[in-house]
């Protein structure tokens, strides 16, 4: 298992490092004494690869960085509070802050991570929304026109008795 950080912001793996705070030893780049990396670079590989993650820039790239981030929390979770000559550390405040800063990357995702997105207006003409519902590719709407209809309305308004027990 290795841990590495060179400040490359075009590698995923040093941005995560970078969002996340995991940096190593004192937020240098060397891996030599001081606090260590929190997570190993397969773990961090991990994440990326579950979010399809290729670069740093991809779209859902702050949201592997919150599941990273929730990842070092849940280290916290069953650590000890300790306490030494008026110095204290509660695990409990770096699972929280941990907890916070994910929430805090998954609202900047909000707000950058939805790039190169377009607003689709349709309905300008009849032969483009016959093509947008020959593209297979394209992701149809949950709602199409119809689907709420009553095949039993006609008869109900012209002879609602007819229809007794049948709701």
């Amino acid at each position: 298992m290795t841990t590495t950080y060179t400040g490359d912001m075009t590698i995923p793996r040093d941005r995560t490092r970078f969002e996340i705070g995991d940096r190593g030893p004192d937020g240098t780049y060397v891996a030599s004494g001081g606090r260590p990396f929190l997570l190993t670079d397969e773990e961090i590989a991990g994440v990326l690869t579950r979010y399809g993650i290729t670069t740093s820039t991809d779209a859902q790239f702050l949201m592997a960085a919150a599941a990273c981030a929730e990842a070092i929390a849940g280290l916290f979770t069953s650590s000890v509070s300790m306490s030494n000559m008026g110095l204290s550390l509660s695990a409990s405040d770096l699972r929280k802050q941990y907890m916070d800063l994910a929430d805090a990357l998954r609202q900047r995702d909000g707000r950058e991570g939805v790039q190169g997105a377009t607003i689709m207006v349709g309905g300008l003409s009849k032969q483009e929304r016959e093509n947008m519902q020959e593209n297979t590719d394209l992701i149809q709407p949950g709602v199409i026109p119809g689907m709420d209809d009553n095949p039993l309305a006609n008869q109900i308004a012209r002879d609602p008795l007819t229809l007794r027990g049948r709701w």
